[in-house]
């Protein structure tokens, strides 16, 4: 019904851009291209879905194409930083969990997908180097859901001597943590910790879906506690 809007993308979107740059580029029909809903002759049509980009290494973040001054200036930026300047980023996507209320299925789908370990920690040197970056806010949906990739990010970045504070603003599945993912965590800079408990009746945990050990949450809090790290909580008010 919106006379301004031409076509959407759906879902993961940087093929699916790339497919319509190409062919506005080349003056090619955009009425077919997987994965964007348009209206084609006076109706609404949805094209068939594109497929998840499995290898996420293939992607390569344009940073020079950043207007990094503008971005390190933006009052957001500073507010829930330990240091600046500082900078969002992501390194996987998608998430296996059944939350009934989260609406990371809808882009990134239930597969969990990664870039591996040393190309996380390339970007992050990368944008230590050339942009000066301190503090690295990352954005992931289930960061640790694979132990031996995270335990390998924190390896690397101690090898390399990368002197950074980070955290995890949208949250940690806690159904995923242990004491030596939190301590590897707590040695390469992590500072804040966030749960996502969402709940603390076991009723309302059941009825969204929610994969949380109460009795575990204490636990890894009091762990928290104990390396020094600060700590957060998201609750859900209302179910």
């Amino acid at each position: 019904r919106n006379k301004n809007i031409d076509l959407v993308v759906i879902g993961e979107g940087e093929l699916t851009m790339l497919e319509i740059a190409k062919n506005v580029k080349s003056n090619k029909s955009l009425d077919n291209i997987k994965g964007t809903a348009l209206i084609y002759k006076g109706k609404f049509k949805q094209n068939k879905s594109r497929e998840p980009i499995q290898d996420l290494d293939e992607l390569e973040p344009a940073w020079h194409l950043v207007d990094f001054k503008k971005y390190f200036e933006h009052p957001d930026n500073s507010s829930v930083a330990m240091r600046t300047p500082s900078i969002n980023i992501i390194t996987s996507r998608g998430c296996p969990g059944n939350c009934v209320f989260c609406s990371v299925h809808t882009i990134w789908g239930r597969k969990w997908r990664a870039v591996s370990a040393q190309r996380v920690v390339n970007q992050i040197e990368h944008l230590i180097k050339y942009y000066g970056v301190k503090h690295f806010r990352i954005n992931d949906d289930n960061l640790t859901l694979d132990k031996k990739r995270i335990i390998e990010i924190c390896n690397e970045i101690i090898k390399r001597k990368l002197k950074i504070k980070w955290d995890t603003p949208g949250g940690v599945a806690m159904w995923t943590l242990d004491e030596e993912v939190l301590k590897a965590m707590k040695k390469t800079g992590y500072y804040r910790i966030t749960f996502g408990i969402e709940s603390g009746s076991k009723n309302t945990l059941n009825y969204i879906g929610k994969n949380i050990d109460l009795a575990k949450a204490n636990r890894l809090l009091n762990y928290c506690h104990k390396l020094g790290l600060w700590t957060a909580s998201f609750f859900i008010i209302g179910f």
